[in-house]
């Protein structure tokens, strides 16, 4: 972020927006039972992690970047959370299912910055974005094929 030109003080503000954004919606999802058995909500927010990711991707002002990262905080607080219910929901081993959901999370965290490090390293600063665009893709195509499976079987 420093050498994209963004000050030391204001990558701080950043990651504190990113940061608040999915605390707010932890919070928020935590007191409201609307969102769940609902798919829109869990499209929206993959949609709003790719909006936010095409902003981090285009722009060096930092109230876009601030927007950007609020927004990817929003969906990422909020796929984690359905997520996390969901693996969870109608299960009386609970443990089992949430250390898979945090595993399957945290193999993500660490390829996550390893995929974005090489694509900065061989294309440019902004690579990572466009990764990780690729990924929500990619994560999005499989759910509806999944969904479209489960579809199929319940006929």
């Amino acid at each position: 972020a420093v050498s994209l030109g963004v000050g030391k003080g204001e990558l701080g503000l950043l990651l504190g927006t990113f940061t608040g954004a999915q605390a707010l919606i932890f919070f928020l999802l935590g007191r409201t039972r609307r969102w769940q058995y609902e798919l829109w909500p869990f499209w929206a927010g993959q949609a709003g992690i790719v909006g936010g990711l095409v902003l981090l991707w285009r722009c060096s002002d930092f109230f876009p970047l601030a927007v950007a990262l609020g927004t990817i905080g929003v969906g990422t607080g909020t796929t984690y959370t359905m997520s996390l219910f969901y693996s969870l929901h109608g299960r009386s081993a609970k443990g089992g299912y949430a250390g898979l959901h945090e595993a399957i999370l945290q193999s993500g965290a660490l390829a996550g910055p390893i995929t974005g490090g090489a694509a900065a390293q061989a294309y440019s600063l902004r690579a990572p974005a466009l990764v990780c665009i690729g990924v929500v893709f990619m994560s999005i195509t499989a759910q509806a094929i999944g969904r479209g499976y489960a579809r199929k079987r319940s006929e």
